[in-house]
């Protein structure tokens, strides 16, 4: 019953919020078994609104290289810092995050301000999440 009541509190509270602000979210997660055992889980969640774009994904290490590519083909070398299996993309335009995108092992965060980019730009760099969340959905 406390479960009923909690979803049905998140599902007031994300309309509530769209109403208000015309936020827009979403959140999927796929689990696979095979033999009982866990063998993959991935969740990606989106958040959208009239300021900012967000989506943080959790995948498979196998994945990774997918996304990777996905996001070297449509991303800037120059906003790119790489340490590791960390990838990071950057810009900043006067003096404030633009967007930012981080690919980390098996974890992707990717934040778009509004103001801070072109409609252009927001569009191109939001269709590029949706690819990305339904690679990571999967």
């Amino acid at each position: 019953m406390i479960k009923i009541l909690i979803i049905i509190a998140t599902v007031l509270n994300t309309v509530v919020l769209s109403a208000q602000g015309k936020s827009v979210s979403s959140a999927r997660t796929s689990t696979t078994k095979t033999d009982g055992n866990l063998v993959s889980r991935n969740s990606v969640s989106v958040n959208s609104n009239d300021k900012a774009y967000s989506l943080r994904g959790e995948f498979d290490v196998e994945n990774y290289a997918q996304i990777k590519s996905l996001l070297e083909e449509n991303l800037e070398n120059a906003y790119k810092d790489a340490s590791g299996t960390t990838l990071n993309w950057t810009k900043q335009e006067h003096n404030k995050v633009a967007y930012s995108i981080i690919l980390t092992g098996s974890k992707l965060k990717m934040n778009i301000y509004r103001e801070s980019v072109s409609k252009k730009t927001f569009e191109q760099l939001k269709m590029l999440g949706d690819r990305l969340s339904a690679i990571i959905s999967k």
